[in-house]
């Protein structure tokens, strides 16, 4: 989706303690398995499971514009493969606690496309009207199966809640609510509603209307009344259709119903408010307008709160995400460096960008340089209101929340990057996030970590976004962290595995360690076989690319060893080659 204007920025911490390695869930497993697609989104051309019975084609992944020769994330949609199967608990030591939220984007169908591959090259749009035109990724969202493989997958990772950004009830948008409706039915099924359903209001219903109301124009009328009349609309279909559900996100201190809003109130040129570029003698008045709705749901038979997005309604140059009381609290979203002097986000030319450092100082840094792409790596930091200096997003975002709005509910974020060059109806400007081989997982991992404490963690963390291809943010296809499992030998005279952890050309400035969970030894009884079947041997942490002793580990009659990289949580895991034993 459109990410809300930036409006602060962030910075690098390093003190992220991760888990010790976890062992392999199952004693045994094929080859097929273990480096097939194991995630809900369809395979790539050669995956040795095929692909998913619901996709009409392979996904071959999404890059990034092929103008862009100097960005460093150039598949920013990466192939399906093997997703590490840690918990997202992982990323957070003390955080089992933490309800994790998977924003969902429901819009992608299958119709108009082919048979693929899928790539984005040629271009394949979803030619339902109500879906909103988007690429096709080779799976449609509002059947029942496909919705059930994404929520299984979501729960295996440990998620609390999925958040589709719902676009209201209107007939512009029907594709969108009838996954909605599609979830709803799949959740509402599941024993015990492991996985709940957090409804995201998207502006977009408030310029669509309802089936009864007409939508709200962003232009310098006053539409105070047209969108509270919206607003209150969509909220009671919520509530009415999904909210009294067992089913839905509840707070988990004040039992109230969740619901999050992506709504940008300064794309109103209306707005009776101060922001940037804009009249401040407008007529709309969205306080009036929360006003409002908080009084129309104090009716509903479970009461209902509020939480919005950081940075899109400032009243005031220094945005604070807490800055109408009518909000019961706000989340994290991406924020792209920019824009520069020349209005741009990202420039793959020589640009010098911002005249400061990144936080901490990276590859490509544009400070006192003229680096080609150099604001890519300005992975969570934004321009300084007041101009001068760096503005520290996440840092920002939970000090305001841990300070004086310690009471409110509050969203953090751990995030994989951001490229906007697929999202052809709104990708001007240009917005780039380098993932940086899954280094940024690490980085806002690590910003949350410290800034909360160990032992501490926030209520509530999204991964922003599980299946936003055409912004690059997805993580449903698993994040690529450039290693690979090479060379892997067995000398059988000293009885020892050895193995090399090799990044992929071009990436060896970003591939790191901190995105590596540990490995996992696996020894083959029947390599004759197409798909040999393969027992495992024992776990390996990942400062160390040998294992002796090997013969003392393994009881029976084996042939060949495989050593896999086992990934942080989200990460695709890589397996070796066969090693003779």
């Amino acid at each position: 989706m459109p990410s809300p204007r930036a409006a602060v920025a962030a910075v690098f911490v390093v003190c992220l303690l991760l888990a010790s390695q976890i062992s392999q869930a199952q004693s045994a497993t094929t080859l097929d398995a273990e480096t097939g697609n194991d995630t809900p989104a369809c395979s790539g051309l050669s995956d040795p499971l095929g692909n998913h019975t619901y996709c009409t084609g392979n996904l071959i992944g999404f890059s990034t514009a092929s103008t862009n020769t100097h960005t460093q994330t150039q598949l920013v949609d990466a192939i399906a493969g093997h997703m590490s199967t840690l918990p997202l608990s992982t990323w957070l030591p003390a955080g089992p606690s933490t309800k994790f939220i998977a924003p969902y984007q429901p819009w992608f169908c299958t119709a108009g496309g082919g048979s693929g591959p899928y790539n984005g090259s040629p271009l394949q749009f979803c030619n339902i009207p109500s879906s909103g035109g988007h690429e096709v990724v080779g799976y449609d969202e509002s059947t029942a199966q496909v919705v059930a493989a994404q929520h299984n997958q979501m729960v295996s990772l440990g998620y609390w809640a999925v958040s589709p950004d719902w676009y209201g009830i209107n007939q512009a948008h029907t594709f969108l609510n009838l996954t909605v409706q599609a979830e709803a039915a799949d959740l509402s099924a599941r024993s015990g509603y492991p996985l709940k359903l957090l409804i995201m209001i998207d502006q977009g219903a408030i310029l669509s209307g309802t089936q009864t109301l007409n939508g709200c124009p962003q232009d310098y009328n006053n539409e105070t009344g047209c969108i509270t009349q919206n607003l209150e609309a969509d909220i009671d279909y919520i509530d009415q259709n999904w909210a009294e559900n067992p089913y839905y996100a509840q707070d988990s201190t004040s039992g109230a119903n969740l619901v999050s809003v992506f709504i940008d109130e300064c794309a109103w040129p209306s707005i009776h408010a101060d922001c940037p570029g804009q009249q401040t003698n407008g007529s709309t008045d969205w306080d009036s307008i929360w006003q409002s709705v908080t009084q129309h749901t104090s009716i509903y038979k479970t009461p209902m709160v509020f939480v919005k997005e950081y940075g899109s309604f400032d009243t005031n140059a220094d945005p604070n995400p807490f800055d109408t009381s009518y909000f019961s609290g706000a989340y994290a979203w991406p924020q792209i460096a920019g824009p520069n002097a020349s209005g741009q986000y990202y420039v793959d030319s020589n640009n010098g960008g911002w005249t400061f450092p990144a936080i901490p100082s990276v590859a490509g840094d544009c400070s006192g340089q003229n680096v080609p792409g150099c604001m890519q790596f300005y992975w969570n930091q934004t321009a300084s209101p007041t101009g001068n200096g760096t503005y520290q997003y996440l840092v920002s975002f939970y000090n305001d929340a841990q300070g004086s709005h310690s009471s409110k509910i509050v969203f953090g974020e751990i995030l994989k990057g951001f490229d906007n060059s697929n999202a052809y109806t709104w990708h001007s400007p240009e917005k780039i996030i380098a993932q940086q081989c899954g280094q940024v997982l690490v980085y806002s991992a690590n910003a949350t970590n410290t800034a909360w404490g160990l032992g501490n963690p926030p209520r509530y963390v999204q991964t922003p976004t599980w299946n936003d291809y055409e912004e690059g943010t997805e993580v449903e296809t698993g994040v690529d962290n450039c290693w690979r499992v090479q060379n892997a030998s067995y000398d059988r005279g000293n009885d020892r595995l050895t193995w090399q952890l090799t990044a992929v050309s071009g990436q060896a400035s970003y591939a790191d360690l901190s995105t590596v969970n540990g490995y996992t030894v696996w020894a083959v009884t029947n390599h004759a076989s197409t798909n040999p079947i393969l027992q495992f041997v024992t776990n390996v942490s990942k400062e160390t690319t040998y294992l002796n002793n090997v013969s003392t580990l393994i009881h029976g009659s084996f042939s060949q060893l495989y050593v896999e990289m086992v990934g942080m949580p989200l990460i695709l895991n890589q397996m070796s080659n066969a090693a003779n034993y």
